[in-house]
């Protein structure tokens, strides 16, 4: 648990360090953070992705397949959102309940972020966790336990006049 700590705290100064603490705005609001690039919001996307997929206990992952791009910029109220998605597949043996509680746990005792734990259709436990600039991440396991996936769409950032949102980024 001491290295998942750390391993928290280290995850929460990168996302504190590459959106200036000082600066934080969601784009539900009509402010959006200028210093906010589309590089520095896929850095804390797929860093917090990883932080999720981390309480999966090593010995049970067989693939880790993070997607690096993404063909399609989201627009948000005052910018745009990367998703990204982390896709974990699984040995038998996870404890679903378990690994959707500590995600949980964990997640809700960090200022400034809110969790909610559900049921998918078919039953398995999901849990998503919303952050700032309307980031969020969304937690859930699939094929009868055997895939665990983090979707996730970074917090809004600002479209630079070089970055076209047609591309892959």
């Amino acid at each position: 648990m001491a290295n998942r700590s750390r391993q928290s705290s280290l995850a929460i100064a990168a996302i504190a360090f590459a959106i200036g603490i000082t600066s934080l705005s969601g784009c539900a609001t009509d402010e959006k953070d200028d210093m906010l690039t589309l590089a520095e919001a896929k850095v804390i996307t797929q860093t917090v992705e990883r932080e999720i997929g981390s309480f999966v206990p090593a010995d049970k992952v067989t693939l880790t397949d993070q997607h690096e791009d993404s063909p399609v910029l989201f627009d948000c109220a005052t910018g745009h959102v990367w998703p990204g998605l982390l896709r974990l597949e699984l040995a038998e043996g996870v404890d679903r309940e378990a690994v959707t509680a500590a995600i949980a746990a964990e997640w809700g005792d960090k200022p400034g972020w809110s969790v909610e734990v559900n049921r998918s259709e078919s039953g398995n436990p999901t849990v998503s966790i919303s952050g700032s600039g309307g980031s969020l991440w969304s937690a859930t396991f699939r094929e009868q336990g055997r895939e665990f996936r983090v979707t996730s769409y970074s917090p809004c950032f600002n479209l630079g006049a070089d970055v076209d949102p047609g591309e892959i980024y």
